[in-house]
């Protein structure tokens, strides 16, 4: 595991205008969601500061000028960007459902959507696997878990690809999602439905016998 005191050095360093903006006071889990999720080839003996460098170095490549002006057109910073893509490559299901779910959180987060929270089974599995267990306490986090707070967590949940980032700035306007609030997933089949209405996704939860929401 990278310490803190690697972490900042290499931020220090690390002269790319996309950290320079997005970031003020930088602590490990910032960096974390930059490091680039593929397939790297290193020296035997290559250093920590070198296998990060290179993620964040590739996470930079990756995020073109198209795609930057994407999320600049959406009012969002690039941070925010890979925390919203970051919860869609947690839920979906597959890489077709992607933009799909994204455009369920796109609904919800629409100021006159009537949804407050984006209530995802992601980010409270993400705060358990985060946090240490003590017996007889619930683990939760209200920065994290969005059955808690409202819009999206404050940070990422895992390192998320180009194909769920794509989708996060880019949510399916087909019909059959367009005015959906809710999915649930049947991983025994890896089929996802969507819903309009609360008793819908129930009605979906029990025909499928889904207990596992994601």
């Amino acid at each position: 595991k990278m310490s803190r005191r690697v972490l900042s050095a290499i931020v220090f360093q690390f002269d790319m205008l996309f950290l320079c903006i997005q970031c003020g006071l930088v602590d490990h889990l910032t960096i974390g969601r930059y490091l680039f999720p593929d397939t790297y080839n290193f020296y035997v003996g290559s250093s920590g500061e070198t296998v990060v460098q290179r993620m964040l170095e590739n996470f930079d490549s990756k995020l073109t000028p198209e795609i930057r002006k994407q999320i600049e057109k959406r009012g969002w910073t690039i941070d925010q960007a890979i925390i919203m893509a970051s919860l869609i490559e947690g839920e979906a299901a597959s890489d077709e459902d992607m933009e799909k779910v994204s455009r369920v959180l796109a609904n919800r987060l629409k100021p006159d959507s009537g949804f407050s929270k984006l209530q995802l089974c992601s980010t409270r599995d993400y705060v358990k696997g985060l946090l240490p267990t003590i017996p007889g306490l619930p683990v939760t986090s209200v920065a994290y878990n969005t059955y808690e707070r409202e819009g999206m967590p404050v940070g990422a949940i895992n390192n998320p690809g180009i194909r769920a980032i794509k989708a996060a700035l880019n949510p399916s306007n087909d019909k059959s999602v367009a005015k959906c609030y809710y999915f649930a997933t049947d991983y025994d089949t890896g089929i996802t439905y969507y819903s309009e209405t609360f008793e819908q996704h129930n009605y979906y939860i029990r025909k499928y016998g889904i207990t596992d929401l994601g």
